[in-house]
């Protein structure tokens, strides 16, 4: 019986190791060992920190987002400005009571979404179209840049 070399030990071991750092679903968003709906993208697009300052310019309403897209906000906002975290019965009831700008990135429409509450974090998917059921009901798209839209809900604002 031979004995494995202790370099070829160390070089199987450091390859292994390599090789769980690269496929776990945390360090690595895009491999391919763990499905889209478990991963999400905590950084942001140029396009959407612009959305969120021209969004912050425009208007001093309540702001209403994901949970995740709150720090642009946070850092550029005035006294007058409130962030409001989406939450599960804003998503469920489709936003039917939102008042204030409501801003919705286009990957938490396709992916999913997290939401907190004083209990929890939530990870939600969209099972309607967020988009469509807005021009359905009495909002109006105030910002688009593709990738972030904004909607106000003039009948609750009046």
């Amino acid at each position: 019986m031979e004995i494995i070399p202790v370099k070829d030990l160390i070089g199987c071991i450091i390859f292994l190791l390599i090789f769980l750092l690269v496929t776990y679903k945390e360090t690595n968003l895009n491999t391919p060992f763990s499905p889209k709906t478990e991963t999400f993208r905590y950084a942001f697009t140029d396009s959407e920190i612009q959305a969120a300052s021209a969004i912050l310019k425009l208007s001093a309403q309540q702001i209403m987002t994901d949970y995740p897209y709150q720090p642009p906000f946070l850092k550029n906002r005035t006294s007058e400005q409130k962030l409001k975290s989406m939450t599960v019965e804003d998503i469920k009831s489709k936003f039917v009571n939102s008042t204030g700008l409501i801003m919705l990135k286009r990957y938490v429409v396709d992916n999913f979404i997290i939401t907190t509450d004083e209990k929890a974090y939530h990870r939600i998917k969209f099972i309607y179209n967020p988009y469509a059921e807005f021009n359905t009901q009495t909002f109006s798209r105030i910002y688009d840049t593709g990738a972030v839209m904004s909607f106000i809900n003039f009948k609750k604002e009046i």
